[in-house]
């Protein structure tokens, strides 16, 4: 795949969301998680990987092991209802 430059397209970015969204349920953490897996994929282009979209998606998605995003929504809201 070569792309003309290693940046998500805006409807990336939206498809990223609704791929949150589907674990999330808060868009503060949802919109950290978009963070970290635009710039994991974006690192993937940009270290040559010759990846598609979902491809480069699913690898940094696999990086947040089985629980998936959920377990960064449960401890954000633990730390929340702490106080912290």
């Amino acid at each position: 795949m070569n792309r003309k430059n290693n940046k998500l397209s805006k409807e990336e970015v939206a498809y990223l969301f609704k791929h949150v969204a589907m674990e999330v349920d808060y868009f503060d953490v949802q919109n950290e998680i978009v963070d970290h897996l635009t710039k994991g994929i974006e690192a993937q282009w940009e270290q040559g990987a010759d990846v598609t979209f979902k491809e480069a998606l699913r690898k940094e998605s696999d990086k947040f092991g089985v629980l998936g995003f959920k377990k960064i929504q449960d401890e954000k809201t633990a730390l929340l209802k702490r106080g912290i």
